[in-house]
């Protein structure tokens, strides 16, 4: 194995690990618009029961004023659910890195063959770290 082809193995890692950060970048944004949108339709189905309960429209407060909708924008929650949404983050990136590394690994294995299928394990062991890290994460009592 010549040092063209390590080379080239190196840029379609490096390719590969770039597209995958973008793609997980996309769906970021995505389920996080989900979550948003699922948010406000719960606020707006809570004013719509409490408006069919026979509260005075007048008296409740604006759709941007709901605790909900404050809590979420500002990201100003309890400690518990900030820490399920961290434990959440951890799991879902040493998932995706784990699987990531396995894959990279296989990849430059079947390609460049020799040792190549190392590379695979920087993100395999970050991935296996991030998912230690979910289940060191606790909400407080």
């Amino acid at each position: 194995m010549g040092g063209e082809d390590i080379g080239m193995a190196v840029v379609l890692g490096g390719i590969t690990l770039g597209a995958a950060a973008i793609v997980g970048g996309i769906i970021t944004g995505i389920v996080r618009s989900f979550q948003r949108q699922k948010l406000v339709e719960l606020v707006q189905r809570e004013r719509i029961a409490l408006i069919e309960r026979g509260t005075d429209p007048e008296k409740l407060p604006a759709l941007s004023d709901h605790a909900l909708a404050l809590a979420f924008g500002n990201g100003a929650v309890d400690e518990r659910i900030q820490a399920a949404r961290r434990r959440q983050g951890l799991l879902i990136s040493g998932l995706v890195l784990t699987f990531f590394g396995v894959g990279l690994g296989t990849f430059l294995g079947f390609i460049a063959g020799d040792h190549m299928w190392g590379v695979g394990l920087m993100p395999l062991s970050i991935g296996l770290a991030l998912l230690l890290g979910s289940r060191v994460v606790k909400a407080p009592a």
